[in-house]
């Protein structure tokens, strides 16, 4: 009983630390396989809210990465692009989207341009790459 209570709050705790109101770091995973670790920390570019650096497809499943991760959360509103690689065998991407206290569901902008809708998410356990038969619907490689 006592393992299951403390499995609990560890998971519960897991998932609030999703995108902390204080700076500090953490790993989550999009839709499309992909895992970012973050940094969230005060600046002036982000009045009542934190910039946010870090890195997206950290593994390198999509082979130019990882990239590079700029941006801003304001007011729950998560706001980041993911830069392209120096060969631009990939593309960089906006995303954007409010953040629910469990995960940030919204829209991304590709410089092709294209657009289509994402969700950011405490990772599943598994392996890094159980999600790699969707590199071909990633928004950051380049068609």
């Amino acid at each position: 009983m006592l393992k299951k209570l403390l499995t609990s709050v560890v998971v519960c705790s897991a998932v609030a630390l999703v995108f902390p109101s204080s700076a500090s770091a953490v790993t989550v995973c999009d839709n499309f396989g992909r895992e970012w670790d973050l940094a969230f920390s005060a600046c002036p570019d982000a009045p009542g809210g934190m910039c946010v650096s870090g890195s997206r497809d950290i593994f390198n499943e999509l082979g130019c990465g990882p990239f590079p991760v700029y941006g801003t959360f304001v007011k729950n509103v998560f706001s980041v692009t993911t830069l392209d690689d120096a060969v631009d065998a990939c593309v960089s991407v906006s995303w954007r989207g409010p953040y629910n206290g469990i995960n940030v569901t919204g829209t991304w902008e590709n410089e092709g341009p294209s657009t289509g809708a994402f969700t950011l998410a405490p990772c599943a356990p598994g392996p890094p790459d159980a999600n790699n038969e969707k590199i071909d619907e990633d928004p950051q490689v380049s068609r």
